[in-house]
C-alpha cells in the first residue's frame, strides 16, 4: 500500500484507468462512482479529479488505453469497406463497431451514450451525424455503388437526412435494450438502408 501512494505521473494515471476500466466491468458504468475508482485504484478521489472532471472522462480514456493494449482496432483506423456490394459495404460498415461494444458491454455502453447525450454540442452532434467515420465512409461507398449503377443518385446527390440514417440508426439502438449484432444490421441494411438508398 505504502508503494501505491508513492506512485506519480504516468504510473498513477495507469493505476486509475485499469482500475476504472475494471470496476466499470465488474459494477457496471451506471452504478460505479469516483469513489469506487479510487478504491480499487488504491489512490483517493482528489487524484483522479485532478486529472478527470467526470466519470464519464475517466472512462472514455480507460477504454482508449484497453483498447490499445487488446486486439481491438479503433474505427479510426479500419479501412474503408470496399467489397464491390452495396449490401456487403454496409453490413462491413455498420460491423465496425461490434468489437468495442462487446469489449465495453452492451449495457456499459447503453449507460455511457446517455450519460454523454447531455454533454452534446451543434459541433459534436453535426460530427456525429455528418462527419464520422460511419459518415465519411459511407460517402465511398456510395459513390463506389453508384458508379457500378447500384444505385441511381452518387453520394452528394443523396438528401442529407437519408445520409444519416446509419448514424442514427446506431444511436437508437445504444440507447435501446436490443441487441446490436449481426443479425440486427443486416435486418437494419435489408430494410431500411438500401430501400432508401435504391429509391
Amino acid at each position: 500500500m505504502e508503494k501505491n501512494h508513492r506512485r506519480r505521473g504516468k504510473e498513477l494515471e495507469n493505476a486509475i484507468l485499469d482500475a476504472a476500466w475494471t470496476s466499470m466491468q465488474s459494477i457496471g458504468y451506471a452504478q460505479l462512482t469516483m469513489d469506487d475508482i479510487a478504491t480499487a485504484a488504491h489512490t483517493n478521489k482528489n487524484a483522479i479529479y485532478r486529472r478527470w472532471d467526470t466519470k464519464l472522462a475517466v472512462i472514455s480514456d480507460a477504454g482508449k488505453r484497453a483498447l490499445s493494449q487488446g486486439d481491438y482496432v479503433s474505427p479510426m483506423t479500419v479501412e474503408e469497406p470496399n467489397t464491390g456490394s452495396l449490401r456487403d459495404d454496409l453490413i462491413a460498415l455498420l460491423s465496425i463497431p461490434l468489437p468495442i461494444i462487446e469489449l465495453t458491454g452492451r449495457e456499459n455502453v447503453k449507460a455511457l451514450v446517455q450519460d454523454y447525450l447531455p454533454h452534446l454540442t451543434f459541433k459534436t452532434t453535426d460530427f456525429l451525424l455528418s462527419d464520422s467515420f460511419l459518415q465519411r465512409y459511407l460517402t465511398g461507398i456510395l459513390d463506389r455503388a453508384h458508379e457500378r449503377g447500384d444505385i441511381p443518385l452518387s453520394a452528394a446527390e443523396i438528401p442529407t437526412v437519408v445520409k444519416r440514417q446509419p448514424a442514427i440508426q446506431l444511436l437508437a439502438n445504444l440507447l435501446s435494450d436490443e441487441p446490436y449484432d449481426a443479425a440486427t444490421i443486416a435486418l437494419w441494411v435489408d430494410r431500411i438502408l438500401l430501400p432508401l438508398f435504391k429509391a
